[in-house]
């Protein structure tokens, strides 16, 4: 069988990271796209790319896959207008160029996968939201909703299917997310964020590169899924999970929304909202999870095993 050629944007974080070590270790061509050249690296074929400037160097080889992780980060400035119109653009630039890119060459993939985010519902306290389900009307649906309005017009014309992935908060060994979480995690002092009654989609890093190569399936459709595991928490039950793991006693408070708010301006709806959401496309495909148990997960970040993938 012919090996795949997968092209990756955004190769260099956390989830890009992953799935890159996955795909070589199962015998893909591995393909990414980047501002800076890597030296010294052989295992996989570095492509300059470049936003601004419109770019992508040129190569002759054929991506089956492209997956599209692409976007500023969320939660690294305030959000400024200039902020906002660079978190959007961001995402939604890096899909038109490629897109154009793809139309030069008159190249048709298999499938093209980009991601997205579960803040594409809004914050919807504790209803349950699956992959029909509207859009909320906040700043963050908004990134959203752009960007997967920009991935749609790859289907049929440069790409027979794109999968869209919403994805949750992504639990990893490798990730920073639970010490920022838990910045007082040494004093055993673990403070949520408002009630803590808002709904946090998680998902673990075995799951999401799964999940990632199960959409990369061709299908002649333009599927939506809801990247979390299919057990709901609250953010206050997260922190506290996380304290359990790592101390035999812990202090557990509330931060005031309105100090939150102060602090992050528009940005607080990070911290302050949540998304019920229900991995419905997931539940339909079957799919079996490596981590579906919230203390699970953690151990596995805290005290790192073998991966399950």
């Amino acid at each position: 069988m012919q090996k795949k050629h997968v092209l990756i944007a955004g190769a260099t974080g956390l989830i890009g990271n992953a799935l890159v070590e996955f795909y070589l270790a199962h015998g893909a061509c591995v393909s990414i796209l980047t501002r800076k050249i890597k030296v010294n690296e052989s295992k996989y074929r570095q492509v300059m790319w470049n936003l601004d400037k419109g770019f992508i160097e040129t190569f002759d080889t054929k991506p089956d896959i492209i997956i599209n992780l692409t976007g500023a980060n969320i939660g690294e400035k305030r959000w400024t207008k200039k902020r906002k119109k660079e978190l959007i653009n961001s995402r939604v630039k890096s899909t038109e160029l490629i897109y154009q890119w793809l139309c030069q060459k008159s190249w048709k993939i298999e499938t093209y996968v980009t991601a997205s985010g579960l803040g594409f519902f809004g914050d919807c306290g504790k209803i349950s939201r699956v992959e029909s389900d509207p859009p909320g009307t906040d700043f963050l649906s908004e990134i959203c909703v752009a960007w997967e309005l920009a991935a749609k017009k790859l289907h049929g014309t440069v790409a027979k299917s794109v999968s869209t992935l919403r994805f949750g908060i992504v639990l990893s060994p490798d990730g920073a997310l639970i010490s920022r979480m838990t910045p007082l995690s040494f004093l055993c002092v673990y403070p949520y964020f408002g009630t803590g009654s808002q709904m946090m989609p998680w998902i673990h890093i075995d799951d999401v590169v799964k999940i990632v190569d199960l959409s990369t399936t061709p299908n002649d459709e333009i599927k939506i899924y809801n990247v979390c595991s299919g057990v709901a928490t609250t953010q206050k039950e997260f922190v506290e999970t996380i304290a359990k793991v790592k101390c035999k006693s812990f202090l557990s408070f509330p931060i005031p929304e309105f100090v939150v708010k102060i602090l992050l301006g528009e940005m607080s709806v990070l911290m302050l909202s949540g998304q019920n959401a229900v991995p419905r496309q997931l539940q339909n495909d079957k799919y079996t999870y490596s981590y579906n148990n919230l203390k699970d997960a953690i151990e596995h970040c805290l005290v790192p095993s073998r991966s399950t993938i």
